[in-house]
């Protein structure tokens, strides 16, 4: 069989696979796709919140900031990507525990949204997110 023909075959029966575990079980979070290849990675995701009334607009940006593209509500922001090519995607998943740490400060709520802002309007690179 040829490669094409192989990754073909592949991609259908994944496809196939996930379509009979979805109709199992209804699916409760976001779709989010990142591929990689060499140097250059590529996201995508739908905005599948509960409002669907979302839009996009455009933050230009000046010698202090970066510009932004955003997409959700003014107020809940929920994908964007800034000039340099950083971006970003919330992801609705269903609850549960996760591993603590305490030496960090939790952002949560509006400080949350304020936060992501703050991160895309300053930021070109995930290393400088981290710093």
């Amino acid at each position: 069989m040829k490669p094409m023909k192989s990754a073909l075959m592949g991609a259908l029966l994944i496809l196939g696979a996930a379509t009979a575990l979805a109709q199992q079980q209804p699916v409760a979070g976001c779709t989010v796709i990142t591929i990689s290849k060499g140097d250059s990675v590529f996201f995508c995701g739908n905005d599948d919140f509960i409002n669907p009334d979302s839009y996009y607009w455009v933050e230009p940006g000046d010698s202090s900031r970066y510009g932004v593209i955003w997409i959700g509500k003014t107020d809940d922001p929920q994908q964007g990507v800034n000039e340099k090519g950083l971006a970003y995607d919330s992801n609705g998943l269903p609850r549960v525990d996760v591993n603590p740490h305490s030496e960090r400060i939790p952002v949560a709520g509006e400080y949350y949204h304020h936060y992501c802002m703050q991160i895309m309007h300053e930021c070109s690179t995930v290393e400088e997110v981290i710093r």
